[in-house]
């Protein structure tokens, strides 16, 4: 990939590993154009794919995305990407999950009782200005976000 910074921060991509373990199959790449640069996001890549802009733009197949959008590919389809001077592109995906999970504000778990759980300890932790759970942050110790209704 001529023109093109690959950094492979989990998972495989391009014949590059990162040292990065996860507990299933999980691909999350930086990619930074010199130039402008086509390259080929293989289907096989991953079940569940996506590519976020975070400068630039690029076209993603027919679409031509620009900063802050997200394209989730097709899944296995290689797609071509063609990518303006200095864009900067995040492919994230991996394996689809074992089971469905279940989200409650900033908590995801596919247990209910681990969300309740972590919900009680949250509101323990901003009464008691952290817990080993959810300690404080250092330097913004005084402002904790409340649990949504």
């Amino acid at each position: 990939m001529d023109n093109v910074t690959v950094k492979v921060l989990a998972g495989t991509a391009w014949d590059k590993t990162s040292p990065v373990s996860f507990p299933w199959p999980i691909i999350y790449v930086a990619l930074e154009a010199t130039s402008e640069s086509e390259i080929l996001l293989p289907g096989d890549l991953a079940l569940e794919r996506a590519l976020y802009v975070v400068t630039g733009e690029a076209k993603i197949g027919d679409t031509i995305a620009g900063v802050g959008r997200m394209a989730v590919l097709e899944p296995n389809v290689d797609v071509p990407v063609v990518m303006a001077p200095g864009t900067k592109v995040v492919i994230c995906g991996g394996a689809p999950m074992e089971s469905p999970r279940k989200i409650n504000w900033n908590f995801v778990s596919s247990d209910a009782e681990k969300i309740a759980a972590a919900r009680a300890d949250w509101t323990a932790a901003i009464q008691a200005g952290g817990t080993a759970r959810f300690p404080a942050v250092p330097g913004d110790e005084d402002e904790w976000i409340p649990l949504p209704s």
